[in-house]
């Protein structure tokens, strides 16, 4: 390979600029990777707010609302209803009503121990 004399050639000291040249490379890149970094502090913070309020207001306002129509609202349709076919009809619709209340509570179960990590953080 020749060489233009006004050009000069590759030669063994244009190596280490080279060299640092990538390093800084490297750094800018690492340095625009942690830029990001307040946005995913963010997005934690609130991952860990959501699932806090998600714990309270299931344990407070759906596992209560449960108690309560299971308690209160049920019997007192139950007992309103008419003898015989009306009757059955309130008590199928009260039977599937439960069994949802118990599968949404299972299913909540489960879900609780993870939501409680994320709240924690």
């Amino acid at each position: 390979m020749t060489t233009s004399p006004n050009v000069p050639g590759p030669g063994p000291s244009d190596e280490p600029l080279a060299s640092f040249s990538q390093c800084h490379v490297g750094i800018v890149t690492q340095l625009q990777v942690l830029g990001g970094l307040p946005a995913l502090v963010e997005a934690a913070a609130q991952a860990r707010r959501i699932a806090s309020e998600t714990l309270e207001f299931f344990r407070s306002t759906v596992l209560e609302h449960h108690s309560e129509e299971e308690r209160e609202l049920f019997p007192a349709v139950l007992s309103s209803a008419t003898k015989g076919a009306e009757r059955e009809q309130v008590q199928v619709i009260v039977d599937r009503l439960v069994d949802q209340h118990r599968q949404i509570e299972a299913m909540w179960s489960r879900l609780e121990p993870a939501l409680t990590s994320v709240a924690k953080g």
